[in-house]
């Protein structure tokens, strides 16, 4: 029983990673993009703007990211996705500025997902 139950676990893992382009990443993002950012009031409110990079030996297309706005304790009190314009490049970095509407203390700045495109390089 364990057996089969291995085997059609392992068999759709395959299967998904095989045709699934799309990735949803929360944490392990970290290790395919890097996001340097800045908050900055402005006279229409808070501004988060930046860059992702892209380590992966693949472009990317519709990067989508989960910006955060954390109080003084830490809680997340608001959330906002956004879109990054374009394709990103292997090796390369995309320019993003999205506003929020709350202030907050901290804020949070991650990819959350985004779709393959091609394989660069050697």
């Amino acid at each position: 029983m364990y057996a089969k139950l291995l085997a059609v676990w392992v068999g759709g893992l395959l299967l998904a990673s095989g045709f699934a382009q799309a990735q949803s990443l929360g944490g392990p993002a970290a290790q395919f993009f890097r996001v340097q950012w800045e908050a900055a009031e402005r006279p229409e409110g808070v501004r988060v703007t930046g860059y992702v990079y892209n380590d992966l030996m693949y472009s990317t297309t519709n990067v989508r990211l989960s910006i955060e706005v954390l109080d003084t304790s830490g809680r997340v009190v608001a959330e906002r996705s956004a879109w990054v314009l374009g394709d990103v490049q292997a090796g390369g970095r995309a320019f993003f500025a999205v506003p929020v509407q709350m202030k907050g203390a901290m804020y949070r700045v991650s990819v959350s997902s985004f779709d393959r495109l091609s394989r660069e390089g050697p």
